[in-house]
């Protein structure tokens, strides 16, 4: 069962479990207030009730794995894997429908002492797939709602600075492997996106390039973009294009596509070739593009839709970047 607005009014949809059939009725409410306490008094008086379908977390657990398979990117998977094994190990196999808020907030602050960021991602991750299964009929309540995960500890974003990235290429001699790192200096591309980076995407004429979506390979937000090409980069993909070349823009040697996990090796390699800090990581090229951009004063949202980010309180770690409206409100005094 969960809760929608439509207009101004506010609507319940459930699965009768008698026809398993969905069901949408309206709670006559304008305010979320109004519809929760409509929603409870439907409860306590037993009408459309929900009934669900008791079954055990690995059942579910397979159910909410095939429907990921569909569903979602590979690594996100990955995620969804790693979470349920980690809630497994905590509360064995229970009936889905007896999985207490208490037994999550146990875990989520058992995880969070080992790691705040697993917590979180744990916490995350589940309680969407929990959410299924209320959608599912399988729950009547999500227990992971109610509990709150402790905050973490808020960091400015870790970037290159042009000097550092400049001492990152002259102890690099792999030719194909610094282009890929400048492009993703200068797009702020993931390292999937790169490294599945196709000719068939460069458009010179306009120039930019396009994430593209195919079937080997599928954006994070199963959103295609198009990216501009400055002046460094066009000319390195020109370049690139007068050799011998596959599909892909950056092959290996044998004109395959590189795995992610060597270009990983091998930027971290070179940041310490160059005696950089060893908080550097690929994906800092990435969050060095965009603080690069805010802090020449681009728009958050320009970033936001460069990045290819869902959701603007992503982009939003980077505003604190910008830091000239705070200097001169303190020039003020």
């Amino acid at each position: 069962m969960f809760l929608f607005k439509r207009g101004n009014i506010f609507y319940v949809e459930y699965l009768d479990t008698k026809t398993q059939k969905k069901k949408r009725i309206s709670t006559g409410e304008k305010t979320k207030t109004g519809a929760m306490k409509y929603i409870s008094s439907l409860s306590q008086n037993q009408k459309h009730k929900v009934q669900v379908k008791s079954i055990p977390l690995e059942q579910f657990k397979e159910e909410y794995f095939s429907y990921s398979e569909e569903t979602f990117s590979k690594k996100y998977i990955k995620s969804i894997k790693l979470s349920f094994k980690m809630f497994e190990e905590f509360v064995s196999d229970p009936e889905i429908n007896t999985i207490t808020s208490q037994d999550v907030e146990r875990f989520v602050l058992l995880i969070h002492r080992r790691s705040p960021s697993s917590a979180n991602l744990y916490y995350r991750t589940l309680k969407a797939a929990f959410n299924k299964g209320l959608f599912w009929g399988y729950l009547r309540v999500n227990p992971f709602v109610k509990v709150k995960v402790p905050k973490q500890i808020k960091r400015l974003p870790e970037f290159l600075s042009d000097d550092e990235f400049q001492k990152l290429l002259d102890v690099h001699t792999d030719e194909v492997m610094k282009d890929l790192f400048i492009t993703a200096y200068y797009t702020g591309l993931r390292q999937a996106e790169l490294v599945n980076l196709k000719w068939d995407a460069i458009n010179f004429e306009r120039k930019e390039l396009t994430v593209q979506n195919s079937d080997e390979f599928v954006t994070k937000s199963k959103k295609e973009r198009i990216i501009p090409m400055n002046p460094k980069v066009l000319l390195l993909m020109k370049e690139r294009s007068k050799k011998g070349r596959c599909e892909y823009v950056f092959p290996s040697k044998k004109n395959y596509k590189f795995h992610q996990d060597t270009v990983s090796h091998k930027f971290k390699k070179a940041v310490r070739d160059a005696g950089l800090s060893e908080k550097y990581k690929f994906h800092s090229l990435r969050k060095s593009f965009a603080s690069n951009l805010v802090q020449r004063g681009a728009n958050l949202y320009v970033v936001k839709d460069l990045l290819g980010h869902s959701d603007i309180q992503v982009t939003q770690i980077y505003a604190s970047l910008n830091n000239a409206s705070l200097v001169e409100a303190v020039n003020l005094l």
